[in-house]
């Protein structure tokens, strides 16, 4: 790979040792330079490219430190049933499985994700009644928005043979009729109970959903993602292996383990089979689960869990969400320091969505990071208002507290939770207001440069990659996003509004698929 000039651009670096500037040199997949034109043209050769921004602006490449690739895959080749689809009530989503279900021949397996409970207009889930007559000859799995809910119809209830007498499953609880105690095919809990009594989608049609899955990924300007789905095992990192080898994500990728990934790696790391370029192994997923009123796993197996991950030399990346599950984690993490002592071991905490003062100073001391999720202020923010209690709602994504008092933050999207989209989250972080303008908790905005830093900076700190990544700092990698507009002049409330113009991962323009912009000297 030779080198690429970019010039009359404004460059956006996020490192404040570097000064304004209007020029930029890759070369071999890095930044070799930043500085002014003039300088910088004799440092190229005539078969340099060029590639002239026009006055456009360049920042650092995004980073999305937590999402859900196979299921935002998977998402993508099947039916969505969230209110921006127009499912805005049982009907509607009646007549989504009702049409989804044509196309197929009876037993094959209908799945369809992202209802809302609280966005339609019964204002409840849905049930296998409101799924069978639409679905008489076909198993049918929906899966909440929040991807921890699902609902089957009777056919899928009778092939996994789950009646009456089926006790709930592990973590999980199974809604019955009061008056019967049939199960109505609603469940709730944390993941997908049924996944592995499920088949799988067809190779082809998966293989699609991850090209539109990557595309969505770059066209937004994300240049790394992390995987954080706690089912990931040796199979799904061998996906990941064949995918990447395959040129089918072009982004860099950053796989956490579930555990039972993490015992099969003990077991064997060479059945992983050596690294690829852009794609490697990060930490290891644990879930702190409160769907049924106390913590699980209960605080003696957490902290032992915590403690093996921190003895291999991972990152605990923790799942935990409300206070009591930030605090029992991180009594885990601070449990695994004394039993044995690492430098930096720089363990996670995903989500810490109701984060009080007095944990945040804890997750500080500890040397904790938090992943955030502000864009769920923006697609969730007009539910929270209505459903968060008084009680916990001060310390809802306290984003600028959590930074004032220390704690390396960074921001990411839980796709396909939410959509992979940077700037809502910035967005959301700045303004700190819903979808319908509503404002939540106001003193806990950030600035546009911090938030920006949240969604590069620490996205990199966050997998040990700041000396890779994050900033426009010659050495680093040239994972660059160009857009038209400064987003540090314009109105906060225009940010959902900007578009990305272009990416480049290692050098290379990955969005748009056409390199017209970039011109020989």
């Amino acid at each position: 790979m030779g080198a690429l000039l970019l010039r009359h651009g404004l460059f956006i670096t996020l490192d404040p040792s570097q000064s304004p500037n209007d020029a930029l040199l890759l070369r071999d997949g890095r930044i070799q330079a930043v500085g002014r034109e003039q300088e910088l043209q004799r440092l190229v050769d005539a078969e340099a490219e060029v590639l002239d921004l026009k006055g456009r602006y360049v920042l650092p490449g995004f980073i999305d430190p937590h999402l859900h690739f196979r299921a935002l895959a998977e998402s993508l080749v099947t039916p969505r049933l969230g209110p921006d689809t127009g499912v805005t009530d049982i009907a509607c989503l009646q007549e989504k499985i009702f049409r989804e279900s044509q196309k197929f021949p009876p037993g094959t397996w209908i799945r369809a994700s992202g209802y809302d409970d609280t966005s339609l207009a019964e204002g409840r889930d849905p049930t296998r009644f409101d799924l069978d007559p639409v679905s008489p000859l076909h198993p049918v799995k929906l899966t909440h928005r929040s991807g921890h809910a699902h609902v089957l119809n009777s056919m899928a209830l009778k092939l996994l043979q789950i009646t009456r007498e089926t006790p709930d499953p592990e973590g999980w609880l199974m809604e019955r009729d009061p008056e019967t105690g049939e199960p109505t095919g609603v469940f709730y809990g944390h993941g997908d109970p049924f996944h592995s009594r499920i088949p799988p989608l067809p190779e082809d049609l998966l293989r699609k959903g991850v090209e539109k899955a990557d595309d969505e990924l770059v066209r937004n300007g994300i240049t790394t993602f992390q995987d954080a789905s706690v089912r990931n095992d040796r199979l799904r990192w061998l996906a990941f292996r064949e995918w990447k080898s395959q040129g089918l994500i072009l982004s860099h990728v950053v796989v956490h383990l579930g555990w039972k990934g993490f015992e099969e790696y003990l077991a064997d790391p060479e059945s992983f089979g050596e690294p690829l370029p852009g794609l490697t192994l990060g930490g290891v997923k644990i879930v702190i689960d409160e769907t049924l009123g106390r913590i699980a796993p209960e605080q003696r197996e957490l902290n032992e869990k915590v403690l093996a991950v921190h003895r291999a030399g991972f990152q605990a990346v923790i799942h935990a969400i409300e206070e009591p599950a930030i605090e029992a984690a991180l009594t885990a993490v601070e449990y695994a320091q004394k039993q044995y002592f690492r430098p930096d071991p720089r363990h996670r905490i995903e989500h810490a969505s109701i984060c009080p003062p007095h944990l945040a100073e804890r997750i500080r001391s500890l040397g904790v990071l938090v992943v955030s999720h502000p864009t769920f202020l923006y697609y969730s923010g007009d539910r929270y208002l209505k459903t968060v209690p008084p009680s916990q709602f001060p310390y809802l994504y306290p984003l600028r507290t959590l930074l004032s008092k220390g704690v390396t933050l960074a921001a990411a999207s839980d796709a396909p939770i939410v959509p992979p989209h940077p700037w809502f989250g910035i967005y959301s972080a700045v303004t700190r207001r819903s979808q319908t303008g509503a404002e939540i908790l106001p003193e806990e905005k950030i600035t546009l440069s911090q938030a920006l830093a949240l969604y590069t900076v620490g996205g990199a700190i966050s997998a040990f990659e700041e000396k890779e990544k994050g900033t426009l700092t010659p050495g680093k990698r040239a994972d660059l996003v160009v857009v038209r507009e400064n987003p540090l002049t314009m109105d906060p409330a225009r940010l959902p509004e900007i578009k990305v113009e272009m990416t480049l991962v290692n050098g290379k323009v990955v969005y748009p698929a056409t390199e017209a912009l970039v011109t020989r000297r």
